[in-house]
């Protein structure tokens, strides 16, 4: 049995590295970052006047709301299958429990 120890709160396997995908991904998001904030200093009024239409925003977020709906509705039908696949085997047990006697 794992025993933790009550006295930081936790905060050790919060911070612990080993097995985490902070530094695997540290590497990513230093490079994005620093692309980001050349391009804010280098073509700061270009990068405003292309983003004002808010079209591309509406379809952005279409798509990524017709893939949340329809993940969700995938992750949720398998569930719903198996429950109706076991109600069906209970009917069928309780119908022929009744025609036998």
């Amino acid at each position: 049995m794992i025993t933790y120890s009550k006295t930081s709160w936790g905060l050790h396997l919060l911070l612990r590295i080993y097995g985490s995908a902070f530094p695997r991904s540290l590497i990513f998001s230093v490079i994005s970052s620093s692309i980001t904030v050349a391009l804010y200093f280098t073509k700061q009024s270009e990068l405003y006047a292309d983003w004002r239409d808010p079209y591309p925003y509406h379809i952005f977020a279409f798509i990524v709301g017709f893939i949340v709906v329809f993940r969700q509705a995938n992750l949720t039908q398998s569930p719903f299958c198996q429950s109706i696949n076991s109600l069906a085997q209970t009917q069928h047990k309780a119908l022929s429990n009744v025609r036998i006697n």
